[in-house]
């Protein structure tokens, strides 16, 4: 997503993952890795995140990976309960404890 500043490409990526519209801070919150195999690619690259927050006017009927996601709605506590990502499930951690950071 070269043409787009970090937020707007994380709001469009909230888009086209689960249908969201909404208003996306300008700073991250945090940021977490994980390991991905790129399309052709021979090894695993490890994949850097930029987590931006994002207040949610409205999910959407349909989006465009809505065949390939399931979506929940849960709060940044539950969330934490279900992310295996270690740096993920610290972000969720800090975040619930503190939603306004």
């Amino acid at each position: 997503m070269d043409d787009f500043t970090d937020p707007d490409a994380a709001a469009r990526e909230a888009y086209e993952e689960a249908g969201l519209i909404g208003e996306i801070a300008t700073k991250p919150v945090g940021t977490f890795t994980y390991m991905k195999q790129p399309k052709g690619a021979e090894a695993p690259a490890e994949i850097v995140v930029d987590v931006y927050p994002m207040r949610i006017d409205r999910q959407l009927a349909f989006w465009p990976e809505a065949s390939q996601r399931q979506t929940a709605w849960m709060s940044p506590a539950l969330a934490h309960t279900m992310v295996s990502n270690p740096t993920l499930r610290m972000l969720l951690a800090t975040w619930s404890a503190d939603p306004d950071s």
